[in-house]
């Protein structure tokens, strides 16, 4: 969904904010051209620039010619970085692009060969489309005579990358390459789209801006075409015709390094963590294959062997990710079964049989006899321990874990091949990254068998889905994916996984949960212990339920089953078939305090156990989708849910000596600030008579009493007060809630002065997302679109899945009388919250 702002309307492409490229030289003695090269670029008054300059220490005269070039030109955004010893030409890029600002980033080689003039066209294109993707702009190959799919591969200085839209752990170049690190990055990024013309960017003979790699770098490059850009099987096929093509084009790409003869360091190597993986020192093991795959990214055994490794670090989404990429190459892959870290009675005989591989490629007719002859074998294995006696399974059961007492383990329940336990979780927004870690936290510590796992996937945005089909296609955990063309919201997500459920024990989680210590199978034991008992959660850092809220380092946790009123969704297990969830609390909040009383009504009571402990990033999807805790929707869930179980709100019964003042601000703590309760309401009106207003006006308050009144006076409408009282707080800081509070009361009230007011004191220098999005707001209200434009391009990049910044963009296209942009637009917010903007986009419509 990144083409958004861009595509906003043509008649005002140009009010998008201009997008400021920052050129990165490295000079490493070139003395004889370095001066040309800055002159050109320096010349060229229109581009927004942003020059960094690296001498990478050069030992002839050319630090004292760029300082010279320099100081000429007076350019206000150069910034010139000297070596006294040469960093390489990979690492200096990445120091540069440590310290860059710009949007559009360019590695230019030798500026004389490029035609500045068109350089402006460039810097258009991805100001108008901030958000299509990173750029690539290529020579004219048709001008060569070349034709069909796939291309000879540009130079470096051809790219010019759209920064904005670079996944953040991938904002680097491959130091092992001097030649080709753009064209590595960008199929790194998973980005393998065909090489074609876009425009004709150099002077005079264009085939010298072709790559001219070494050996080294052709391998480098070779194994991020296969990591990055195989993800899917369109990719693949493009992936291969690349890696087919370059050969023919590039002739001193022939050598292939899988022919050479292994050196001496890398088969020392080999043996080395071939002796550390028999001992069990994995980490040692695993260092040593790193030492080859560094320089030989694309060795076999190395390869092969750190698939092993990482399948014995219980890192197995790594791992599968790497039997691709070696299937990819043509190499054999292990075909073993996952399983969790075995004891060392159960570990084979010699662990080194794994890792004889061939040193050459199979041909695809090769591969898939091995696969055959290791498919047949593995069944007749199996049919020979059927026929066998049961001794070793006899053995198990007479020697129970020692461990199963203190709940560190059960080995019957890991046992077990039926599916006994379900795992929940349902998924929104841009959720891969969150995902990633919660499913990686869970093979960290869990077994798969016996567990399976439902992940239902409400309308993601990212490249989630992708994601979850590589999950299904490796039967990680017995993966199950719900695909829903919308956000139906968590309630109705958990039912639709419990509706799928198989295991009789199920476990929602939420997707920013990370696992610390074994936990389902603890879990399912306090239940099965514990039969008055229907649900039951670890403790975790952070949660709205205060029971379950607990420090990691907290002493000498009890590991009894506590009874509480209520349970927090971030992760809980109950027994399939008991309860479900309420759908009518829509996106999100009260759905699991309504499950635990729906529990409790029930008969069977809900706890926790302060033993169990979990790590939770609270909040991390509610607020990326623009429903943080405590929004209007927090508070209309806690208005259905008091109606829902009777619960009426009202003073309590110590409270009726009170004086008037302290019961307002009890009144403040109990009344709801979006939906106020009809009888606290009256309540407030009974209160405050014309002796207690003036009585508050003519006093001077502590500021905690003053903050709960200026507080009550927002929620009760009382304006007059409240403008008096404010003139109060002029020298108190206030927190960030209570700015939140203020600013957010007079933007609902169309007064945007004081609701900017409120916004500008925010302490700090950068303001928080929601602030900046109520300033989109008033800005768009005011109808300025080109200010609008430019905000709303810089919250896509903070936050790409917030459904108002959608509906925002809907709006402009509106009002610029693009309907149908509009509707589309419309409906990508009602994709990700239809609670919010179903209505009104059909009203619209």
């Amino acid at each position: 969904m990144s083409y958004i702002v861009g595509k906003i309307s043509q008649s005002f492409t140009h009010f998008f904010i201009v997008s400021k490229l920052t050129a990165i030289t490295v000079f490493q003695n070139r003395a004889a051209d370095v001066e040309s090269n800055l002159t050109a670029l320096y010349e060229h008054h229109d581009l927004p620039l942003e020059l960094i300059i690296i001498n990478d220490g050069s030992s002839d005269e050319t630090g004292r010619i760029i300082q010279s070039v320099v100081e000429y030109f007076q350019h206000d955004d150069t910034y010139y970085f000297e070596h006294e010893t040469p960093y390489g030409y990979g690492r200096s890029l990445n120091e540069a692009l440590l310290n860059a600002t710009g949007d559009i980033i360019w590695v230019p080689g030798n500026l004389e060969e490029i035609d500045l003039e068109k350089m402006s066209s460039i810097i258009d294109h991805l100001s108008q489309f901030p958000y299509a993707g990173a750029s690539v702009i290529t020579p004219d190959v048709e001008s060569l005579g070349i034709t069909g799919d796939v291309g000879p591969l540009p130079s470096d200085q051809s790219f010019f990358w759209n920064w904005r839209v670079i996944p953040p752990k991938e904002r680097y170049f491959n130091t092992a390459m001097e030649h080709g690190f753009a064209y590595e990055l960008w199929m790194r990024i998973g980005r393998p789209r065909l090489w074609k013309s876009a425009i004709n960017l150099y002077k005079g003979d264009t085939k010298q801006n072709f790559l001219d790699l070494t050996r080294h770098e052709r391998n480098e490059l070779r194994f991020a075409l296969l990591r990055g850009g195989a993800d899917n099987r369109d990719q693949a096929r493009i992936v291969e015709q690349q890696i087919e093509y370059i050969p023919r084009t590039i002739n001193v790409l022939e050598i292939d390094s899988d022919k050479q003869e292994e050196s001496a360091e890398h088969l020392q190597l080999i043996e080395k963590a071939k002796q550390a993986l028999a001992e069990g020192n994995y980490s040692v093991s695993l260092d040593a294959v790193e030492r080859i795959l560094r320089e030989d990214p694309l060795h076999r055994k190395a390869l092969t062997m750190k698939i092993t490794l990482l399948e014995r670090m219980r890192r197995y989404v790594e791992a599968s990710e790497l039997k691709y990429t070696l299937k990819a190459a043509g190499g054999p892959v292990i075909d073993e079964p996952i399983a969790p870290e075995k004891s060392e009675a159960q570990e084979p005989e010699d662990e080194t049989d794994v890792l004889e591989e061939t040193d050459e490629f199979l041909t695809e007719a090769e591969h898939e006899e091995v696969l055959r002859e290791e498919t047949e074998a593995e069944s007749e294995k199996e049919e020979d321990e059927d026929d066998a006696e049961p001794v070793i399974e006899e053995t198990e059961k007479q020697q129970p874990d020692p461990e199963l007492e203190s709940g560190e383990n059960d080995q019957s329940v890991r046992d077990e091949v039926e599916i006994d336990t379900t795992v929940i979780i349902p998924v929104a927004g841009t959720p891969k990254v969150r995902l990633e870690r919660c499913l990686q936290s869970l093979h960290e510590f869990e077994s798969p068998s016996g567990i399976e796992l439902i992940i239902i996937d409400n309308a993601t945005l990212d490249e989630t889905h992708d994601y979850l089909d590589q999950l299904q296609s490796d039967g990680f955990f017995h993966c199950r994916v719900i695909s829903n063309p919308q956000n139906v919201g968590f309630a109705k997500a958990v039912n639709q996984g419990i509706d799928e459920a198989t295991g009789s024990y199920i476990c929602v989680m939420h997707d920013d949960l990370e696992l610390q210590m074994p936990l389902l199978v603890r879990l399912k034991k306090l239940l099965i212990e514990n039969e008055d008992y229907d649900a039951v959660a670890p403790v975790t850092d952070y949660s709205l339920d205060m029971d379950q809220a607990a420090e990691k380092g907290e002493p000498g946790r009890s590991k009894e089953l506590i009874e509480i009123e209520y349970l927090d969704s971030y992760c809980m297990m109950f027994r399939s078939g008991s309860t479900r969830f309420d759908e009518t609390f829509g996106a999100a909040f009260f759905e699991d305090i309504d499950f635990s009383f729906q529990i409790r009504e029930n008969g069977w009571k809900v706890g926790i156990t302060p033993g169990l402990w979990v790590r939770h990033h609270f909040g991390s999807t509610t607020t990326e989708l623009g429903i943080p805790a405590k929004s209007p929707r927090y508070w209309e869930n806690a208005e259905y849910f008091h109606k829902k179980w009777n619960m009426a709100i009202s003073f309590p019964p110590e409270s009726e000596n009170a004086d008037d003042i302290e019961k307002l601000l009890l009144l403040n703590e109990l009344i709801n600030p979006y939906f106020p309760e009809p009888h606290l309401k009256e309540l407030f009106d009974n209160l405050f008579t014309s002796e207690l207003r003036t009585q508050i006006l003519e006093s001077n308050w502590p500021k905690d009493i003053l903050l709960g009144l200026v507080q009550l006076m927002m929620k009760m409408e009382v304006r007059d007060v409240l403008r008096s009282l404010e003139d109060e707080l002029k020298d108190i800081e206030l927190s960030g809630d209570m700015l939140d509070e203020l600013a957010y009361f007079y933007y609902r009230h169309n007064i945007f002065s004081r609701s900017r007011y409120y916004i500008d004191e925010y302490p700090g220098e950068k303001a928080p997302f929601h602030f900046k999005l109520l300033e989109l707001e008033m800005t768009l209200a005011e109808k300025e679109v080109e200010k609008a434009v430019e905000l709303l391009t810089m919250l896509l990049e903070e936050n790409p899945s917030h459904p108002d910044l959608y509906r925002i963009s809907g709006e402009l296209h509106q009002l610029n009388g693009d309907k149908k942009e509009a509707a589309r637009f419309f409906e990508l917010a009602r994709q990700l919250d239809p609670y919010r903007y179903s209505e009104k986009d059909k009203a619209i419509g």
